[in-house]
């Protein structure tokens, strides 16, 4: 190759300055925000550059960083927090008023209280039941994890008019949805 073509080799220092740029900008683009141990800056805008290290410093001074994932869009119809109550749940783009004998499907968002990242990996178990008879729908509901700390909930059906609630439990934590059958 002709000496005219090749790049030109960067400093170890340029390079690692070059990287410590450009990381906000991919973590955006990747759509992860960078989070201070300390909770704080959850916005790329508040990063600098540490002039020493040529990494990435919080707007607090602590270097010490995690990549957490952004929580996937929710349009919230109704939303929950478990009974120590440093989680909170957000049902998505559902409607809480259905029709009896009609299949539905739910998706809700899990995040954390204190600083909003959202929570994956929670293995559920639903339950949909008719609160004033106590009985379960004409299916089987059953939950999966959609990724980002989305749970999609399916083969939600009520039998029946009246109030029914869907209750998701992982562990300790439960999270309950009124939903109107008309």
């Amino acid at each position: 190759m002709p000496a005219s073509l090749r790049p030109l080799p960067l400093a170890p220092w340029r390079r690692l300055a070059a990287a410590a740029l450009a990381l906000p900008l991919f973590a955006q683009f990747v759509g992860l925000s960078l989070v201070c141990r300390c909770g704080g800056c959850p916005t790329s805008k508040a990063w600098g550059v540490d002039a020493n290290a040529g990494r990435p410093a919080c707007c607090h001074g602590d270097e010490e960083t995690t990549a957490t994932a952004a929580a996937p869009a929710c349009a919230p119809t109704a939303s929950a927090k478990n009974k120590a109550a440093d989680k909170a749940a957000a049902l998505c783009g559902v409607a809480t008023t259905v029709k009896a004998g009609q299949e539905f499907s739910a998706e809700v968002l899990v995040t954390q209280v204190a600083d909003g990242p959202a929570v994956p990996g929670l293995s559920f178990t639903v339950k949909f039941i008719h609160v004033g008879m106590g009985h379960g729908g004409s299916k089987v509901p059953m939950v999966e994890e959609a990724g980002g700390g989305l749970y999609k909930v399916t083969a939600l059906k009520p039998s029946m008019a009246g109030n029914w609630r869907m209750t998701l439990t992982a562990g300790a934590d439960a999270f309950a949805f009124d939903f109107k059958v008309n």
